[in-house]
């Protein structure tokens, strides 16, 4: 999986400002859960408490500058404890710091924001049955939680072997690299609380991560993952003008991306929705179809294009395709790797299962109203006889139908 130069290898040296390496008898656990933190005494105990039911485990904080209680709560959870200043602020380097404290067999990399929501229980049982030595890490399912809901959800690798040089990389959005091949395991879901927060603290987050970005797309040019970020932001600002400009360059480059992110189709779509321009949606939408057809939110656009065109066959081909995938949605999000997906909730699914069911009930309206013409043309006890077929045969179904 490797594909980038390693920087700060955990697995063979301390971080410069940490301690000195452990001797070899000191007992390494299986697990090693880390986090980073600053003033973060709000989340951390609903992070720490939900991490309980894992069993035993080393739990690592690094502090990089809290003024509040939340060193003191890490203590309280038995947490060892190390503070470093990164500035400028890296989440790369302070997540790489934070895994150079690790000694467990496996590293689970978690924010304070979030909570193991469920598969806690089965979380180390899972790792242990690992028995290929190739395998250097493991996705699970993130669910981005605002207002009480889940807004989006998509797969990360927050799990790595010590022994496959796992190391982060970006300081932005970062992504945790490692010698071997992943795994997805299953039913276990974190939830992130990050962007739960009020209009004003959304946009110092905004600001703050468009620094971040745009700091380093200047330290390295040719950085076009950026674009897809910018891009994402201009969107939740509403600006869908500027989003649908940076979505464009995204993928004009893509070609230069060591990984193409396809929810640019799905934000491109959105963001010409809201502008109200269907050349453009109908656009981002066939390109999404064409790119990846077995994609649940393109298949949920479908069915929200079809209903913005009152184009039924849209609607009811998009469902058909959106309720297979969401049936097998954890085999989707092994293959299609770690990209947002918006749809994948009980509200747009029983939306998407509404509009189906409106679509082909007015199909079935329409070949009732050409089957009640036909039999006006036929001898009347061959109209009788066809009647009291339909109205048997819908009976099977559940419907009664009075239309004579």
């Amino acid at each position: 999986m490797i594909d980038e130069q390693h920087t700060l290898p955990a697995t063979s040296l301390p971080p410069t400002e940490g301690p000195e390496a452990f001797p070899p008898s000191d007992p390494s656990p299986f697990l090693t859960v880390c986090l980073i933190v600053k003033d973060e005494e709000e989340n951390l105990p609903r992070c720490l408490e939900s991490l309980r039911a894992i069993g035993e485990y080393q739990l690592v904080v690094v502090d990089t500058g809290s003024t509040d209680r939340t060193m003191e709560i890490a203590r309280e959870f038995g947490a060892e404890i190390h503070e470093h200043s990164v500035v400028p602020w890296n989440f790369a380097k302070a997540r790489n710091i934070a895994m150079g404290y690790a000694r467990g067999d496996w590293i689970f990399s978690i924010d304070a924001d979030e909570e193991l929501h469920a598969g806690a229980g089965h979380l180390l049982r899972q790792l242990r049955a690992i028995d290929r030595e190739d395998i250097g890490g493991a996705d699970i399912l993130v669910e981005d939680m605002q207002q009480g809901r889940v807004h989006l959800s998509w797969t990360q690798n927050r799990l790595a072997r010590r022994s496959h040089h796992p190391h982060w990389v970006g300081g932005y959005h970062n992504r945790l690299h490692h010698d071997g091949d992943l795994i997805l395991l299953q039913g276990v879901i974190l939830r992130h609380y990050g962007y739960d927060l009020s209009p004003e603290e959304i946009e110092r987050k905004l600001a703050r991560t468009e620094e971040i970005i745009r700091r380093e797309m200047a330290d390295g040019p040719g950085d076009y993952r950026g674009y897809f970020y910018l891009a994402h932001q201009a969107a939740i600002r509403r600006k869908p003008d500027a989003a649908l400009d940076l979505c464009r360059t995204y993928v004009d480059n893509a070609s230069k991306l060591p990984q193409f992110n396809g929810a640019i189709y799905h934000l491109g779509f959105r963001c010409a929705m809201s502008l109200g321009d269907t050349a453009e949606a109908d656009r981002w939408l066939s390109d999404g179809i064409r790119a990846i057809p077995e994609d649940l939110d393109i298949a949920f656009d479908t069915v929200l294009y079809g209903t913005w065109r009152v184009r039924q066959d849209l609607v009811i081909e998009g469902a058909r395709r959106y309720m297979a995938i969401y049936d097998h949605f954890e085999e989707q999000l092994a293959r299609q790797g770690n990209r947002w997906t918006y749809s994948y909730t009980p509200s747009e699914h029983a939306w998407v299962c509404r509009q189906a069911a409106l679509a082909l009930m007015d199909q079935a309206s329409t070949c009732l109203e050409r089957h009640k013409g036909a039999c006006a043309l036929m001898g009347e006890q061959d109209a009788a006889d066809e009647r009291d077929a339909i109205a048997r045969e819908l009976g099977d179904i559940g419907i009664k139908w009075t239309n004579q």
